[in-house]
C-alpha cells in the first residue's frame, strides 16, 4: 500500500485589475422610437486578494491483478475584491459619476475519487471507477452605478460519475472495451439582495458506449461510439435529450521517420444549465440577465489531420490542420426589456453553425550535442459564425522558444505573439498583447529553483480584449490587467522522500469541486 498527501497554498493580492467598458445601448421610448444610449466605464482603482488551501490524501493499493486507487480532498477558497471608476454616457445631455462594485466569493468542499481495477482471466478484466464531489459556494456582489445593485447568492452543488467498464484483449494488437457511465450535477441556489429567487437545477447522463483498439505497429485504429440519454430539470421545466456520440483515431506509421494521423468525431455540446434558468437578475442600470429553458443542445462534428516527420534526433517537424463545425450553438441575444427602458440579456439556438479550425506546423531543431534547443510553432486560425452573428475571423499566431542546457544549469527565451481567439457566442474577436520572458534555472534531483523576467520591454498594462456588435447593443471591452507587465519571478521548489516511495510525477494534487450554476 503507498499512500500520498497533498498541501498546498496560493494566496496572491493585486491592485489596478479589472475592465473596461464601452458599450452602447439601443432602447425605445413610449411610441416605439428607438434611441441609443452610450455608457462607459472607465476603472480607476480596484484591489483584490485571494486566498485557496487545498488538502490531499491518497491511498494507492498495487497487485498482480489488482489496483486500488482512493483520494478524499478538500478545499477552501476565499476572494474579496473593491472597484471604483467612472460612469459616463455620452448621449445627450451627458453625465458622468463614480461607480464601485464589491465583490465576495467564498467556497468550501470535499472531493472523492475511487477507481477498482481487476484483471479476471483469459484476457479479460474489469474496472469501476466513481468521484463524488460536493461544493458550498457564497458569491456577493455590492454594486453602486446609476442604481444600486446587492445581490447574493448561496449554492450548494454536487456532482458524481460512475464508470463501469469490461475490457477484453485478444491479442497483443487487439481489445475492445464496453462501457457505462452515469454522471449527474445537482445545483440548488438562493439568491436575495434586491431579487429573491430559488433555482433547482440537475442534470443526469447515461451513456452507453463500446470501443476497439487495434495497433500493429504500423497501423493503429481507437474506434468508440455508443448513446447518451440526457435529462434536464430546471426548476420543474423537464427536458429530455438522446443522441449518439463516435471517435475515431487513425495512424499510419510509413517508417520510423514518418508518420500520418486522422481523428474524426461527431459529438453533442449540452447547453449548461445556469444558460437556461428562468430567474431575471439586474446587472445594471439598463442590463437584465437571464437564461433559456427551452435552449436546445448543439451537435458536433471534427475533423483533425497531423503528419509527423523524424529525420534525425536533431530535427522534428509536425503538421497539422484541424475543423470544427457547431450546428445550431448557443448564443447570446438581446431584446428590449420594461417597456424599452432596459435590454434583456437572453440565450438561444439563433445561429446556423459556428465554423473554426486551424492550420499551422511545429518544428524543433537540436543543436551542439543536444544542449541547444530551437522551437517554432506558426498557427493560421479560422473561424466563421454564421445566423443571428455574421462574423468572420481569421488571425495568425506564432510561438518561439530557444533554450540551452549546460550541466544541471539552463537559459530559455520565449516569444509568444499577440494572443487571439473568437467568442462564438457574441460574434466577438478576441486580440491579446504579445509575451515574452527570459529565464535561468538550476536543478538536480531534489532542488528546481528558477528566475523568470517577462516582458521587460512592455510599458502598456491594458490590452482590448474583445469587441462585438448587436443590433440592440455593441461593447468594447478594455481588459487591464498584469500579465502583460514587466516582473520577475522566483520559484524555489525542494522535493523531498519519506517511506518507500514507489515512482514520481504520478504525485497528487488540488481537487476540483463541483461546477456553479449561478447566474452571472
Amino acid at each position: 500500500m503507498t499512500y500520498d498527501f497533498y498541501a498546498g497554498t496560493s494566496n496572491y493580492k493585486r491592485r489596478d485589475e479589472g475592465n473596461s467598458i464601452e458599450s452602447v445601448y439601443t432602447l425605445a421610448d413610449e411610441n416605439g422610437d428607438k434611441y441609443k444610449v452610450d455608457r462607459n466605464l472607465t476603472l480607476g482603482n480596484s484591489k483584490s486578494k485571494n486566498n485557496s488551501y487545498p488538502v490531499s490524501f491518497r491511498a494507492l493499493y498495487v497487485a498482480d491483478k489488482t489496483q486500488i486507487n482512493n483520494t478524499v480532498g478538500f478545499f477552501h477558497n476565499d476572494y474579496k475584491g473593491d472597484e471604483t471608476g467612472t460612469l459616463t454616457y455620452s448621449s445627450l445631455p451627458k453625465e458622468t459619476g463614480e461607480y464601485y462594485t464589491g465583490s465576495k466569493f467564498r467556497n468550501n468542499g470535499v472531493v472523492y475519487e475511487g477507481s477498482y481495477f481487476f484483471a479476471i482471466r483469459s484476457g479479460w478484466s474489469f474496472d469501476v471507477s466513481s468521484s463524488f464531489s460536493y461544493t458550498h459556494r457564497n458569491r456577493n456582489t455590492d454594486k453602486i452605478e446609476r442604481v444600486s445593485i446587492n445581490r447574493y447568492a448561496k449554492e450548494n452543488a454536487i456532482d458524481y460519475r460512475v464508470n463501469v467498464s469490461l475490457n477484453k484483449q485478444f491479442s497483443r494488437s487487439n481489445s475492445m472495451l464496453f462501457r457505462f457511465k452515469k454522471h449527474a450535477r445537482m445545483n440548488w441556489i438562493r439568491y436575495s439582495g434586491n431579487y429573491a429567487y430559488y433555482d433547482k437545477f440537475s442534470q443526469d447522463f447515461y451513456t452507453w458506449m463500446a470501443g476497439y483498439n487495434f495497433n500493429n505497429g504500423k497501423w493503429g485504429v481507437n474506434a468508440d461510439g455508443g448513446l447518451v440519454w440526457e435529462h434536464t430539470n430546471i426548476s420543474g421545466l423537464k427536458n429530455d435529450d438522446v443522441y449518439p456520440f463516435a471517435h475515431l483515431n487513425l495512424t499510419y506509421t510509413f517508417n520510423p521517420k514518418n508518420r500520418l494521423g486522422v481523428f474524426l468525431q461527431y459529438a453533442t455540446f449540452s447547453a449548461g444549465v445556469s444558460e437556461m434558468t428562468t430567474t431575471v437578475l439586474r446587472e445594471n442600470e439598463l442590463m437584465y440577465i437571464t437564461g433559456n429553458p427551452d435552449l436546445k443542445n448543439s451537435r458536433s462534428v471534427d475533423a483533425d489531420f497531423s503528419y509527423s516527420f523524424f529525420p534525425s534526433n536533431k530535427f522534428a517537424l509536425n503538421a497539422f490542420s484541424q475543423f470544427n463545425v457547431r450546428f445550431t450553438p448557443q448564443v447570446i441575444d438581446y431584446r428590449l426589456y420594461d417597456g424599452g427602458k432596459a435590454l434583456l440579456r437572453s440565450w438561444n439556438n439563433g445561429v446556423d453553425y459556428y465554423i473554426n479550425g486551424c492550420v499551422g506546423a511545429s518544428s524543433r531543431l537540436t543543436l551542439l550535442d543536444g544542449n541547444l534547443q530551437l522551437s517554432i510553432s506558426p498557427v493560421w486560425y479560422f473561424m466563421r459564425v454564421k445566423g443571428l452573428y455574421n462574423v468572420t475571423h481569421n488571425p495568425l499566431h506564432a510561438w518561439i522558444d530557444v533554450t540551452y542546457y549546460w550541466c544541471n544549469l539552463y537559459c530559455q527565451a520565449q516569444y509568444s505573439s499577440p494572443g487571439v481567439g473568437f467568442l462564438s457566442t457574441v460574434g466577438a474577436k478576441y486580440k491579446g498583447h504579445d509575451y515574452y520572458n527570459v529565464a535561468f534555472g538550476w536543478a538536480n534531483n531534489n532542488w528546481n529553483i528558477r528566475v523568470v523576467a517577462n516582458n521587460f520591454f512592455n510599458n502598456k498594462s491594458s490590452v482590448i480584449s474583445w469587441r462585438y456588435s448587436t443590433p440592440l447593443y455593441s461593447e468594447k471591452l478594455i481588459e487591464h490587467t498584469s500579465s502583460y507587465r514587466p516582473c520577475i519571478r522566483v520559484s524555489l521548489i525542494y522535493t523531498f522522500g519519506y517511506g518507500k516511495k514507489v515512482r514520481r510525477d504520478n504525485e497528487i494534487g488540488a481537487q476540483e469541486g463541483a461546477g456553479s450554476a449561478i447566474l452571472k
